[in-house]
């Protein structure tokens, strides 16, 4: 019986974190500006829920959250930049660092994550493109990413230290 209740606290915290991470990605597309650090604010969620509550349920509050933001969001590039680096890279951060290349890995996802970005809102957006802004928007999509995987590991640390004590206490 105790495991049932885990398991639908789980589904429930997870189901409104997908809700939530879909009201920033939208508030975000509403204010323009903030499409990309509301899919920032998704990935934290998403790392939250990983660490709470497991993979599973993490992966599914994530997917959940990628599906409502394809149906409602207007531009499809902060969808697209959700599920990339808010939604799939905080799942796949803890498997990386688990092996001995953990830095090339993590460069590589971000390169890649930078190229699926940039090639979105080509797709989206065709003409407002030109060689210089997309060497520009590959540097400064490379830093911003780094700095998002410092953010992610250090709200990990603090967020895995907080659980720890309250299941101990």
């Amino acid at each position: 019986m105790i495991n049932r209740k885990k398991q639908i606290r789980a589904v429930c915290m997870s189901a409104m974190c997908a809700a939530l991470s879909t009201v920033f990605l939208i508030l975000g597309q509403a204010l323009q500006v903030f499409d990309m650090s509301a899919a920032v604010l998704g990935g934290l969620i998403t790392a939250s829920v990983s660490i709470s509550f497991g993979i599973k349920y993490a992966a599914a509050q994530s997917l959940v959250c990628a599906v409502l933001s394809f149906i409602l969001l207007p531009d499809k590039t902060a969808a697209v930049l959700y599920l990339t680096a808010g939604g799939a890279y905080p799942l796949l951060k803890p498997i990386a660092e688990r092996t001995r290349f953990s830095r090339i890995i993590k460069l590589a996802v971000a390169e890649a994550i930078v190229a699926i970005y940039i090639g979105a809102c080509m797709l989206f957006l065709p003409d407002e493109f030109s060689p210089v802004l997309i060497a520009v928007g590959v540097i400064l999509g490379t830093i911003s990413f780094l700095l998002y995987d410092v953010l992610l590991t250090l709200m990990q640390r603090r967020y895995g230290e907080r659980i720890k004590r309250a299941m101990q206490g």
